[in-house]
């Protein structure tokens, strides 16, 4: 081991690594002063290289999130903890020793030809998959995790197509540090052309999109004809043909991301498979059901935030689904459910009927049929954080979630909703930190 750890000191500098208290005797932690500076992509391969000789050596390796100042006893720390680097996938279990495997997806610089095994390309095949039809295509096994990269958006629908098993549940959730991986149920519609009638607009889209068009993300209204196209938003669709009201090229007209159809039935779809948890995901603009858990055991969604959905935000479908700390917002159903599944820390705001399933189990929701308080969003339909007096801080059930949708540390009264609200201090000698606001000084 001192010769492995003489390979640490040269490869980091100031990295140190002290035995971990009241773990097993070869077990150690391995952390970095709060002055080091990593290089911007030499770590990942590095660290890489590291942990699996450790782990051939039969050492389990335990990375605390980079970088860790001294903070006075009491304080929970979050965002400096979590915003170090890009290169968050290090906490994965592919990193912590264990032997299930972690694989990575990046909508940008990924590639399906390549094992899907790292975070960002590093040699050979060994890279992310660019795809949610390779993950799609994939064959898990228990315990497996599979991240999304934050930043990025799939227009594609997620059917997980393995189940996990007892205590080794297979998890979809994201890596990074920018905004939440993004899930699009819909298709972004260009190339318009002049249909001949004032303003009425077409382009070719061989997948009717059943419930909803979006333009600009406001929800269009359906009509009976092409000749009922006769106001702002209102479309129709015939023969492979959408047809858009538009007094000006809607390639130009609409471009805040543009006129969108929502082509497919969901953005998740359990697909029946049964030990599956989904967390810190955001699921938008599906024709039906943006979030469909219909596994029969063990069908979680943690963190999720669910918008702008043609029909419903989140299904569960059985008595083992279960939604906790998520958002549903601005659909015609916010929540659904035939049976008794659970409910639990989730805000259903600004939808037709928030709730529909009269067996729904609701624990400590803030939902707007029920004539609950306003959360009081940062800004409601595009950030769900909460402000400062928010009636959902402080007043969630522990489910024994630890981070939030944005990676946050979950304080020890967990807040309603998918963000946990950070407050900031200040302390002497050190750079700002965020603190859970049920935590403070002792």
């Amino acid at each position: 081991m001192k010769t492995l750890w003489h390979k640490i000191r040269a490869w980091f500098g100031g990295l140190f690594r002290h035995k971990a208290k009241s773990l097993p005797a070869e077990t150690f932690k391995v952390g970095v002063p709060q002055a080091w500076t990593p290089p911007p992509s030499e770590p990942v391969q590095i660290i890489e290289q590291l942990v699996q000789k450790m782990k051939r050596l039969g050492v389990t390796v335990l990375f605390p999130k980079p970088p860790e100042p001294e903070i006075p006893e009491g304080f929970l720390v979050s965002e400096w903890d979590y915003d170090w680097s890009p290169h968050d996938y290090m906490w994965g279990p592919n990193f912590l020793g264990g032997s299930d495997p972690s694989y990575y997806v990046d909508a940008t610089s990924g590639n399906d030809t390549w094992d899907g095994l790292a975070p960002e390309y590093v040699s050979g095949t060994n890279g992310p998959w660019k795809t949610i039809a390779k993950v799609n295509a994939a064959s898990f096994s228990a315990g497996d995790y599979v991240y999304f990269k934050k930043g990025e958006t799939w227009r594609e629908q997620l059917t997980v197509p393995s189940s996990g098993s007892s205590g080794l549940p297979i998890t979809f959730g994201a890596y990074g540090t920018r905004d939440a991986p993004r899930i699009n149920g819909s298709d972004l519609i260009t190339t318009w052309s002049a249909q001949g009638e004032p303003n009425i607009w077409q382009a070719a889209l061989t997948t009717e999109p059943e419930t909803t068009v979006w333009f600009d993300g406001t929800r269009g209204t359906k009509v009976a004809s092409v000749a009922l196209c006769n106001g702002a938003n209102k479309w129709y669709w015939e023969a492979n043909v959408l047809y858009v009201y538009s007094t000006s090229d809607p390639d130009t007209a609409y471009t805040n991301p543009g006129i969108e159809a929502s082509v497919r039935a969901s953005c998740l779809f359990t697909n029946g498979m049964d030990y599956i948890i989904v967390e810190k995901l955001h699921f938008e603009k599906s024709s039906w059901s943006n979030v469909y858990m219909n596994g029969a055991t063990q069908s979680e969604v943690n963190y999720c935030i669910s918008l702008n959905g043609g029909d419903i935000g989140i299904r569960l479908q059985t008595a083992a689904s279960k939604a906790q700390n998520c958002v549903a917002y601005n659909h015609v159903t916010g929540v659904y459910s035939p049976v008794a599944a659970s409910l639990t820390n989730s805000i259903v705001w600004n939808n037709t009927d928030d709730i529909l399933g009269a067996s729904i189990i609701k624990t400590t929701n803030i939902i707007e049929d029920d004539s609950d308080p306003d959360p009081l969003f940062v800004s409601a339909g595009t950030d769900f954080d909460l402000q400062a007096g928010s009636p959902c801080i402080n007043a969630g059930t522990d489910v024994g979630l630890t981070r939030d949708y944005a990676g946050h540390i979950v304080a020890a009264l967990p807040d309603i909703g998918a963000y946990e609200h950070m407050g900031v201090a200040t302390v002497s000698g050190h750079a700002a930190v965020h603190l859970g606001m049920g935590m403070g000084m002792t």
